[in-house]
């Protein structure tokens, strides 16, 4: 199997013809008919079936158009590889986290105009960790319940991932202030209690390393699962249900029509994860240092569990 045979056969599966996809690609059509039958051959099973209407692939074809598909877009990546190596390159895997994000947006606000290469991932701590491990990003930004600090250390070094604690950040409820409830008790504790007869609307729920803080209160037959953020306040107000998230840094404004209660002993600690061993490039150093400075002004900065 070679490269210029999968070019070829996706072309083909793009056009649907032999003959035009030989015309694309400058070649004759006894060359492309020739290069589809010997892979044929060699993988054991037809690709194509040859109708009036056009090229049709068979179920196996499909699977391997899908894998040529990707193995023709690793290799696009490695052949311009060259454009991006002089290039400022950062890429960054997070959890949700307007800290993580507001860094780096000011991050590409200071290099506008410069030749640079620069990613943000939102998704899970565990699937930061994998694209970590995976070499497919710089750095990570990944969250656990407090406490489990030095649990959360030894995991991932086993792992061959480091992490330093750069935040302690509380873990909040959120309901309407119009809620029922509030019109029964004014006690937090209460409030929470009371919760577990409402919906609770969920949204990556497993973001952290270890148990989210907010499952005690959670009545787990009663959960409305979203994978859109802002979807959750929508139907916070619609279904008199409750969310959960952590206390927003003091620069960002938010929904006055929402309750935070705080989760008692229910802090997160936010770390930063990188691959053991490696140094940190200078967008990578420029972009922890945004970071630290936003935890900073909101007092939440603790630099722990060292290298």
């Amino acid at each position: 199997m070679t490269l210029i045979q999968l070019k070829y056969i996706m072309e083909c599966s793009r056009t649907g013809s032999i003959s035009t996809a030989a015309r694309n690609l400058f070649t004759s059509t006894s060359n492309i008919s020739k290069l589809i039958k010997n892979l044929e051959d060699e993988l054991g099973y037809t690709i194509f079936n040859r109708t009036a209407g056009g090229l049709i692939p068979t179920e196996p074809g499909r699977e391997l158009i899908i894998h040529a598909s990707t193995i023709l877009k690793e290799c696009g990546e490695i052949e311009h590889l060259r454009d991006t190596y002089d290039s400022k390159k950062f890429s960054l895997a997070s959890v949700t986290s307007s800290y993580s994000c507001n860094a780096f947006s000011e991050l590409a606000f200071n290099h506008v105009g410069e030749n640079i290469h620069i990613q943000y991932n939102n998704t899970t701590s565990n699937d930061a960790i994998n694209l970590l491990m995976n070499f497919q990003c710089d750095l990570a930004i990944v969250a656990g319940v407090s406490g489990q600090d030095l649990n959360t250390e030894h995991m991932l070094r086993h792992k061959g991932i480091r992490i330093l604690k750069v935040a302690e950040i509380p873990t909040v409820m959120y309901i309407s202030c119009i809620h029922p409830i509030l019109s029964k008790y004014t006690n937090d504790n209460d409030i929470l209690h009371a919760v577990f007869h409402y919906p609770y609307i969920e949204y990556n729920d497993d973001m952290f390393l270890s148990p989210h803080p907010i499952r005690p209160y959670i009545n787990p037959e009663n959960i409305i699962k979203i994978n859109e953020r802002d979807w959750r306040y929508k139907i916070i107000k619609m279904t008199n249900g409750f969310a959960s998230g952590t206390s927003l840094p003091s620069d960002v404004n938010s929904y006055d029509w929402l309750k935070e209660i705080t989760i008692p002993n229910g802090e997160v600690s936010f770390y930063l994860a990188w691959r053991n061993g490696e140094e940190h490039n200078p967008m990578c150093c420029e972009f922890i240092e945004l970071l630290k400075k936003k935890i900073k002004k909101d007092n939440r900065y603790c630099e722990t569990l060292r290298k």
